[in-house]
């Protein structure tokens, strides 16, 4: 039997560290925070330039 998802969602940001801000506002990705973590971690191990900041509260 599969299990009910539980887990919280919460609303990120791609940030580009390496970059400028840009002038209209970045795209804003809803994930948990075990995914964000996942890619942001994902992103460190290959050196890039770009992390998931989270941005609000959780959605629901």
């Amino acid at each position: 039997m599969k299990e009910k998802n539980n887990t919280i969602i919460h609303t990120y940001t791609l940030v580009h560290y390496d970059r400028p801000k840009p002038i209209l506002p970045e795209k804003q990705i809803q994930m948990t925070e075990l995914e964000a973590h996942a890619r942001n971690q994902g992103f460190a191990l290959n050196f890039a330039k770009q992390r998931y900041i989270k941005i609000e509260e959780p959605v629901s």
